[in-house]
C-alpha cells in the first residue's frame, strides 16, 4: 500500500518496485522527510541526503535544528565536515548513519570514496516558484548518481536507488524536463493516478493526490479554497491552472 496505517507514504512499498529513479511529488507536510529518514534508520540504508543548498545543510547539521532530532532512539549527532557538507553518525550503532550534501555541491563529490552509499535522498528537489534555478540541475544529478553508482551491476551488486522528493511548487523543473516526465505527471494528476511505473526508464513516478494527512490538514484550514491550497494540500502545480493565465498588452512589454 502507498500509505501506512498512519497516513504517510510507505517507502518500502515503493521500494519494492526496485526503479533507480522514484520522483515523489506531494503536499506539504505530510511526512516525505520524516518517512525516508525513518525508512532508512529502520533498514540500516547508508544514504546521502541532500538539500538544494548549503544554507539548508547548514540547518540540517545544526544540533538545534536537525530534523534528525526526530528519532531520538538512534542517537543521532549531526557533524560538519565543510560548508554544505557533513554526516550523521548514530551513537546507537557506532557507524554513519547519513552523508549529507547540499545538492549544488555535488560536484565536490569527484574524487572520493561515496560507492558504499546504498540511497540517494533528495530533499526538496522541486525549487519555489519565486526561486532561480541553477543551470543543468538535470545533469548534476546525473553526474551525482554515476559518481556513487559507478560499476557496482556490473560487478553483480545491487544498483543505487534515488529517492527525489518534492513539492509541487512548480512544473518548471530542469529535472522533470531531463527525465521528460512533466506530461505523465500532469496526466496522473488529471486522472487522480497516484502510482506510474516507467519501464523503458526505470523510474517510477508518484504524485501523492489522497494523502489522508493532507486530506485531514486541509479540513482544518480555514483558507482551503486559494490557490495556495491547491500545492499545499491538493497537490496541484499551481502554475498550470489555467487560472494562472491572463490576458496581457503586448504593447506594454520590451523585446529584448
Amino acid at each position: 500500500m502507498l500509505y501506512d496505517k498512519a497516513g504517510y507514504i510507505d517507502v518500502n512499498f515503493l521500494r519494492s518496485f526496485n526503479c533507480r529513479y522514484n520522483i515523489i511529488v506531494g503536499a506539504r507536510g505530510t511526512g516525505k522527510t520524516y518517512t525516508s529518514m525513518l525508512s532508512a534508520l529502520e533498514n540500516q540504508i547508508y544514504s546521502l541526503y541532500m538539500r538544494r543548498k548549503k544554507e539548508q545543510i547548514k540547518l540540517v547539521l545544526s544540533p538545534v535544528l536537525t530534523p534528525f532530532k526526530k528519532f531520538p532512539e538512534y542517537q543521532l549527532k549531526p557533524k560538519t565536515i565543510s560548508e554544505g557538507f557533513g554526516y550523521v553518525e548514530s551513537e546507537k550503532t557506532n557507524s554513519i548513519a547519513f552523508l549529507c550534501s547540499a545538492f549544488l555541491s555535488m560536484a565536490d563529490l569527484r574524487g572520493i570514496s561515496v560507492e558504499d552509499i546504498q540511497e540517494m535522498i533528495f530533499d526538496e528537489f522541486i525549487q519555489e516558484e519565486h526561486e532561480r534555478r541553477a543551470k543543468k540541475e538535470y545533469e548534476i544529478l546525473r553526474n551525482a548518481y554515476e559518481t556513487i553508482n559507478r560499476n557496482r551491476e556490473l560487478e553483480g551488486r545491487e544498483k543505487l536507488k534515488c529517492f527525489l522528493y518534492g513539492n509541487s511548487n512548480t512544473i518548471n523543473s530542469d529535472i522533470l524536463k531531463g527525465f521528460n516526465v512533466i506530461d505523465d505527471i500532469l496526466n496522473m494528476q488529471e486522472k487522480n493516478i497516484e502510482v506510474k511505473k516507467i519501464e523503458t526508464a526505470d523510474i517510477l513516478l508518484v504524485s501523492l493526490h489522497n494523502s489522508p494527512i493532507a486530506i485531514k490538514k486541509k479540513n482544518i484550514d480555514k483558507l482551503n479554497s486559494d490557490l495556495y491550497s491547491k500545492t499545499a494540500y491538493d497537490n496541484i502545480f499551481i502554475d498550470s491552472n489555467p487560472k494562472r493565465i491572463k490576458y496581457q498588452m503586448l504593447k506594454e512589454y520590451i523585446l529584448v
